[in-house]
């Protein structure tokens, strides 16, 4: 995992340092980013900025779950 991207209407500018944290449930993935790039009322792409070992296996955890369950996804 080196990275993701996050639907926005008004991204943050390339370059900025920020601190995402997404929760599910009781669990929850946090770390510092960079945007990498921008696309102004679309989104942004970001890159992890040494994560934590036990965020990144939360963030695996999540990915398997939704393979292995991917309906769950749907609204």
């Amino acid at each position: 995992m080196q990275g993701c991207y996050l639907d926005m209407m008004n991204p943050f500018p390339e370059d900025t340092i920020a601190l995402v944290k997404i929760t599910v449930g009781d669990k929850a993935f946090e770390t510092k980013v960079r945007v990498v790039y921008a696309h102004s009322n679309l989104g942004l792409g970001l890159v992890f900025l040494d994560p934590d070992p036990k965020n990144v296996e939360v963030l695996k955890l999540w990915i398997d779950e939704a393979k292995n369950d991917p309906e769950r996804l749907l609204p």
